[in-house]
């Protein structure tokens, strides 16, 4: 339904443009939100976000060894990661792709700071991924990024990197033990009790498949760790080919339009980023989703695609020369 709605609305005029500068706001919100549950951890801020996070679960202590994790109004820093790693991806492909480079741009560059600066296991899978897609767009075809977004990106990298080794030269002990939190936090998490757990559950959607001899044992039957062995385990075959059709379908990896940077118009600029959103909140997804759902967001962000991305017919002409209509 989420989907359906955005596709809908999307096909709007205007609408590409207005779905950008909200995605601009939304990454600059979620990101300062999130900066302010660390700076402001222990005042009267933690009571108004409190308000917020209403999952129906345990809050828990959201801290590590003293540090406040973020976590903005969400119950917990994964869910934040999670979001705020969709938004961080599309405003990025926006700012690629000149679309209100101005906002997304910055948008982008705070919510980025934001997610690297979470503690979230989440959120470096996410950039990951990204960085990987990134770099194999980049390889295949170089030409299609502009030059001067080139020399911003190289710039950025140097500047990360003259950052990072400032950081070990002046302060050891705090980057010593900032490394430690990003290693416990990526390298020895699939170690630790929570990776543990989290690996029994992604099991047992392999289990149920096998079990029900690829028919599914139904959806909410079972806690996984993994959407996609959720939807194994859950819907079989009958749903994992239409997941896999309806992905294709939004995504078309195939196509030329999904590398390029330069694009006829907005509509299909803001089209190409949603496809590429898409894609890439499978793979946190793909690693910690409790149910065989992708969630409203990607629902939407599907939706967005197909409407702004429109399959191209080659129209069928009349054997007198006259067009078909149908």
């Amino acid at each position: 339904m989420a989907g359906i709605a955005a596709s809908a609305v999307m096909r709007r005029p205007g609408a590409a443009l207005t779905f950008a500068r909200a995605g601009a706001w939304i990454g600059l919100i979620h990101a300062l939100l999130g900066i302010s549950s660390v700076l402001l951890a222990g005042t009267v801020w933690d009571s108004v976000l409190n308000f917020f996070r209403n999952g129906n679960y345990a809050q828990l202590n959201q801290s590590f060894n003293e540090i406040a994790r973020m976590n903005g109004i969400w119950p917990e820093p994964s869910g934040f990661a999670a979001y705020g790693g969709a938004w961080c991806v599309f405003l990025i492909e926006l700012w690629l792709r000149n679309v209100l480079p101005g906002r997304t741009g910055l948008a982008g560059l705070v919510l980025l700071l934001a997610l690297i600066a979470s503690t979230s296991s989440t959120a470096y899978v996410s950039l990951a991924a990204y960085t990987l897609f990134a770099g194999l767009r980049f390889a295949i075809a170089p030409w299609n990024m502009p030059a001067r977004k080139q020399l911003l990106l190289l710039a950025a990298a140097l500047l990360g990197t003259v950052f990072v080794l400032s950081l070990l030269l002046l302060l050891p002990s705090l980057a010593q033990h900032l490394w430690k939190v990003l290693n416990l936090m990526t390298v020895e998490k699939a170690e630790s009790t929570s990776g543990i757990q989290r690996a029994f559950w992604a099991r047992q959607g392999f289990d149920a498949f096998l079990a029900s001899y690829g028919l599914g044992i139904g959806a909410g039957s079972f806690r996984s760790s993994s959407l996609l062995t959720a939807i194994l385990g859950s819907t079989g075959i009958i749903g994992s080919l239409p997941f896999l059709a309806h992905l294709l379908r939004a995504v078309r990896p195939f196509s030329a339009e999904f590398l390029a940077m330069r694009v006829p118009s907005i509509d299909r600029a803001v089209g190409c980023a949603a496809s590429t959103v898409a894609l890439i909140m499978l793979v946190p997804a793909s690693l910690a989703a409790p149910s065989p759902d992708p969630g409203i967001l990607w629902g939407v962000m599907c939706g967005v695609a197909i409407a702004l991305r429109p399959v191209q017919r080659t129209r069928r002409r009349h054997q007198l020369g006259r067009p078909a209509f149908g």
